[in-house]
């Protein structure tokens, strides 16, 4: 046997999952007839009862693979404690279906950013108030690697809602959520909300706002992607309203529509947003395509939007801007056509020559910092997968999924220890971890396991095999093997915030 793949089947059996540290509660849904104590054993068989037993500052609630539905595995109260729910293998096979009646989680009771959900798939959630997926009340949770889809409310926020609230909102998909009132996608209500590394697309309301409405709220959204999203009245995407200010990075916006004005970004009543690294292109409003700065009391201030190196279909000449209103536009912006070209996750990753495209994007390395120091370089625009180095590339950055070469996560070519440590280094970590590291989650489902080792397992390059074959044998120890880690660990940028008082 090649000495490198014994080595490799040494470290699986070092590593494969085993009992879990104490301060583990387990859910099956599977476990119809008990008993029930929330050990691995004798697991809770609805989602509710794990966090009612969890205690506050201890204990994660780990879910298996299922379909939960029922009383108890929806509105899914934490009580107020500072507590992880966490799905064992990823959104993908872990859905709480609300069946058409009630949401999947509601924080209510002052939560902070330690009460944390992580990869669900919440569905068929509905509502006649706000938040039809999920809601936060005076509290600021963490809500990351989360499928939000075919959520509804009569009110506003058909798949978030967020009422004097910090919460955090990271790595999540919203899609194909409707709102009868406001923001298709996520309502921000008094509320600086963290938005970041999330795709909004699909989602509508029947008044403002298909993605996210702002109202007296700071937001930071940041590397997001808001595509097909619909509003019947204003702001096909972003809504910013009284008083918001949400500051908007690396953001792409596409394939919006809104019925009056602003396919993209709507401002009004004294609303001051700042845009940068962002591209409006190909959103439709029979009035402003992209942009529409609306002034509709006459009472000051009015709005101001700030835009810095962006991509602005039409410029100054698309946008709509009632008198007294201020677009500031300046010469670190373009009107050029960004070159979206459909990649592995979806149709906006921007034209790389060194793809095989036929021409650089005019977006690429044309933003305001380096990828790096804005924490976008383990992430990418290109259909390939490879980082963004440099200047920033404009727009939405997305996961780097396995491509090219299966298994190479340090993208030097071959598949060999260096990239069996950067797994290994990373082992069952998802974002927001210490040494979460997202090229190393090699199949992109949010966590770093045996579906990732095994892409590199069984990709192994043979040259690298060979080279290996005439090397003493590796060490029994995982703490005396050579080599050195993969990329270092990325973070999830966002605050945690105290609830308001009003």
């Amino acid at each position: 046997m090649n000495p490198h793949l014994r080595y490799a089947l040494v470290l699986i059996a070092l590593i494969l999952p085993g009992p879990l540290a104490a301060g583990t509660i387990y859910v099956d849904d599977d476990n119809t007839a008990g008993p029930w104590d929330g050990s691995a054993a004798n697991p809770f068989q609805y989602i509710q009862d794990g966090t009612d037993a969890a205690v506050s500052g201890v204990d994660t609630v780990l879910v298996r693979d299922g379909l939960y539905v029922g009383v108890k595995n929806k509105d899914l109260d934490y009580g107020g404690k500072a507590i992880t729910v966490r799905s064992e293998n990823g959104a993908v096979v872990t859905t709480i279906d609300c069946e058409g009646s009630g949401r999947g989680f509601v924080f209510q009771s002052f939560e902070t950013a330690a009460a944390v959900v992580d990869g669900f798939t919440i569905r068929n959630g509905y509502v006649t108030g706000d938040g039809g997926g999920i809601a936060c009340w005076q509290s600021s949770p963490t809500i990351t690697n989360c499928t939000i889809s075919d959520c509804s409310v009569l009110g506003d926020g058909g798949g978030i809602e967020c009422w004097i609230s910090s919460a955090v909102i990271a790595e999540c998909t919203i899609s194909g959520n409707t709102a009868n009132h406001y923001a298709g996608a996520i309502y921000c209500d008094f509320s600086d909300a963290t938005i970041v590394n999330c795709t909004l697309s699909g989602n509508s309301a029947l008044w403002d706002a298909g993605a996210v409405m702002c109202v007296g709220s700071s937001p930071e959204i940041a590397n997001c992607l808001f595509a097909g999203n619909t509003a019947v009245e204003y702001a096909g995407a972003i809504e910013c309203f009284y008083y918001s200010d949400p500051t908007i990075g690396n953001c792409t916006f596409s394939n919006n529509t809104t019925g009056v004005a602003g396919g993209g970004i709507d401002c009004t009543r004294h609303s001051a947003p700042t845009v940068t690294n962002s591209i409006l292109w190909g959103n439709s409003a029979p009035a402003g395509h992209e942009i529409a700065l609306r002034w509709p009391s006459g009472v000051a201030p009015a709005p101001t939007l700030t835009v810095r190196h962006c991509d602005v279909q039409g410029g100054v000449g698309e946008a709509h801007v009632d008198p007294g209103c201020t677009l500031d536009l300046d010469g670190t912006d373009m009107d050029a056509d960004p070159l979206f070209v459909a990649g592995p996750l979806h149709a906006y990753y921007l034209s790389h020559v060194a793809t095989g495209q036929g021409a650089d994007s005019p977006c690429v390395d044309s933003g305001s910092d380096t990828a790096a120091n804005l924490g976008l370089d383990t992430l990418t625009t290109r259909t390939d997968h490879v980082g963004d180095t440099g200047t920033v590339d404009m727009g939405y950055h997305s996961p780097r999924c396995a491509s090219g070469l299966p298994g190479d996560v340090d993208g030097n070519g071959v598949v060999d220890g260096l990239d069996l440590t950067a797994v290994i280094t990373a082992w069952e970590t998802a974002p927001g971890d210490a040494l979460w590291n997202p090229i190393a989650d090699l199949d992109c489902n949010g966590i770093v396991d045996g579906l990732d080792l095994t892409a590199v397992i069984s990709n192994w390059t043979t040259a690298a095999a060979a080279a290996a074959a005439s090397e003493p044998a590796p060490p029994a120890s995982l703490s005396t093997k050579p080599g050195r880690s993969g990329a270092g660990p990325g973070n999830v940028r966002g605050r945690s915030g105290n609830a308001w008082t009003r």
